[in-house]
Formats: structure tokens, sequence, C-alpha cells
């Protein structure tokens, strides 16, 4: 004979394998409306004293800063490329090894 299988009642009818897409579901609505409806605004506090307002002026824009602190009066250093060596440019100058072909 068969047996009567009973409905579940309560909390536990709630965490079936058929409800959990459901809850899965709501998870990611409340998550969806958490990100839209939360607090964007940010606020940087500053001291008075410690920023510097003035006239704006037209002229050249320098997008380019530098801050690697080289100093314009002492020659560049010389990067050495790949290719110096391959050329023999490294071997011409005594800093090559004696296997660097000299074109």
């Amino acid at each position: 004979m068969d047996k009567i299988i009973e409905k579940k009642k309560g909390w536990r009818s709630a965490f079936t394998k058929k409800a959990m897409p459901y809850w899965l579901g709501a998870i990611v609505v409340v998550f969806v409306l958490y990100l839209v409806f939360r607090d964007n605004s940010k606020t940087l506090r500053v001291d008075k004293d410690t920023i510097t307002v003035s006239q704006v002026t037209d002229g050249q824009f320098n997008d380019y800063i530098r801050v690697s602190g080289h100093n314009p009066d002492q020659p560049a250093r010389r990067r050495y490329r790949p290719e110096d060596h391959r050329r023999g440019r490294l071997h011409r100058q005594g800093r090559g090894t004696d296997s660097c072909a000299v074109q």
C-alpha cells in the first residue's frame, strides 16, 4: 500500500527545494534595492588653512609633472635596451661579453 506523505507546515514549507529559487530571487532584489537606495554622499573634511584659493588665469596647461626628482643640470642616465646588446653597441663600449657580434 501507498504511504500518505504529509505536507510540510510552518517554517519547513518555506525552505523546500521548490522554494529556494524564490528565496534567491528575493535576496537579489533586496541587494539591488540596497545598491540603488544607499547613501552615496561622500564628505571630505579639509582644514580651511591647508587649502589655497586664487584667481583663475589663462595659461599653458602642463598635465605632465616630473616626480622622479631628476636634476636637469645633470646628464640623464642611459638606459640599455636589448637591441643595444644584440647590435653590439655594448660590446664596442667595452661593456658586453665576447659572445656579442660586432656589426
